[in-house]
């Protein structure tokens, strides 16, 4: 999920989260990235399975203070069990991230840790995200 030209402020109030289907089966991850225009912020980033949706957590940062551009946060690695993973974020205020206008989905949370379920479909855009293995 990348895309360097388009950037908005908001985002703070709900977990935000968009499937990513280039994943492979067996592949271990440990790291995950938020490209951040303007850090103003706390954020939390996390990955959940794929349940015709997003559904249970599969690792999570808990809460770590944002910077500028793409800055790689450790995970507890986990395998993929299926192609497709959903990258998750939440910022504790709002925040002006880079982003891009792929189908995504939220619900509104308290910031803390992530939770099981309950997302909805939205049309607004999601910030850019990554995972990789160190």
């Amino acid at each position: 999920m990348a895309n360097n030209s388009l950037h908005a402020s908001g985002h703070n109030g709900a977990i935000l989260a968009a499937s990513n289907s280039s994943g492979v089966v067996d592949t271990y991850y440990d790291r995950i990235a938020l490209n951040v225009f303007s850090a103003s912020s706390n954020e939390r980033l996390g990955c959940y399975d794929d349940s015709s949706g997003p559904n249970a957590v599969l690792a999570e940062t808990g809460s770590i203070t944002s910077t500028n551009g793409y800055n790689f946060r450790s995970l507890t690695e986990f395998a993929l069990t299926t192609t497709t993973v959903w990258l998750a974020m939440q910022t504790e205020a709002a925040q002006d991230l880079y982003y891009q206008s792929i189908s995504r989905r939220f619900k509104v949370q308290a910031y803390g840790a992530f939770t099981t379920g309950g997302f909805s479909s939205d049309t607004n855009p999601m910030p850019n995200m990554k995972i990789s293995h160190s």
